[in-house]
Order: structure tokens, then sequence, then C-alpha cells
């Protein structure tokens, strides 16, 4: 079972290293940037705030490149001067905003069912939905909708099957209204 939380995030500077990568260089890419924060002293800002992450503006595939950003948050009274230190980095303002981050629950016997998806207004809609390599289930009876001018994301641990469902096109076979 799924549960989703929030966390306010306030607004923050970052150092980021953005580039287009091959699936085969993400890897060296994130050492990379790892690499560039051992070998200087940044200053720290404690907690979840100054942590180090990833955004995947596209994801690499076997056919193209994908654009990904590592960042590094640092206090906004030394940004500027930190910017100018290192030129291979930019600097960016993050605004402030809600984090959201999934929990999730397993309680064995108990199978989940999710209400059924909000059907008015909705831009698309899947029910049901199954996908299968060869013998193995990616996903089984998945339902989702996605209204217009809302932001929809997939959220669930490794494996459970996000890149398969967003990567599954789907058309309507049925005769239904």
């Amino acid at each position: 079972m799924y549960e989703v939380a929030t966390r306010e995030m306030p607004e923050r500077s970052l150092l980021c290293l953005k580039r287009n990568v091959a699936v085969q260089a993400q890897w060296a890419f994130g050492k990379e940037f790892i690499a560039i924060l051992r070998e200087r002293s940044f200053p720290r800002i404690e907690g979840r705030e100054g942590a180090f992450f990833c955004i995947y503006w596209s994801h690499p595939t076997a056919d193209g490149d994908g654009l990904i950003e590592w960042c590094k948050p640092v206090p906004q009274a030394e940004a500027r001067a930190l910017a100018e230190q290192y030129p291979e980095l930019t600097l960016r303002t993050e605004p402030a905003h809600h984090l959201s981050r999934d929990r999730t629950r397993h309680q064995p016997g108990l199978r989940h069912r999710p209400r059924h998806p909000v059907r008015r207004r909705a831009m698309i809609e899947g029910h049901g939905l199954v996908k299968r390599y060869g013998s193995t289930m990616a996903v089984t009876d998945l339902s989702f909708s996605v209204r217009p001018g809302l932001v929809t994301g997939f959220l669930g641990q490794n494996g459970a099957g996000k890149t398969s469902t967003s990567s599954t096109p789907t058309a309507s076979t049925g005769s239904g209204p």
C-alpha cells in the first residue's frame, strides 16, 4: 500500500552540473560530480535540505542521451562567492516547494485495491492495465487518470513498474462511450 508524505522545502541556492548523458555514462557522471564535492570544501547545510541530489530532466535510453542535473545546496549568503570558485558548476535558485515521496507499507496477504480513478475531465485514463515481459508480470491491474492542469506522477519503490507503465503505449480496444 502506498502512502505519500510531503514536506516543505525552503528556497535554496544550488550549485549544479547539468549535461546530456548516455545510458552507459550515467554512473561516471554521478562520480564526477561527487569527486568535485570531495576535492573541495563546501559549507554544510544540516539535514535533508543540505543533501546533494540528482534530477532526470529526461531519461537516457539506448537510442539517445538524457538530460541529467546533479545539485548541491549551498548557503544563500555564500552562493555567489562559491559559484565564482567553481566555474564548472552553475548557480541557480530553487524556489520553496512541497516535496513528495512515497512510503510503502507491505502487509502480507492484503491486496490493495485502489479507488476508481477520477473520471471527470480526464485527459488520459487507464483501467485494469497489465504489462508482461514473457512470463513475468511487471504491472498488474493498474488504473489511473490524468487531469488537465495537474502534475501527475507515478510513485513507487524500485521495480514497482513505474517505467514499464509510462513506456507502455495504450489504445482503446473496447467499444465503450
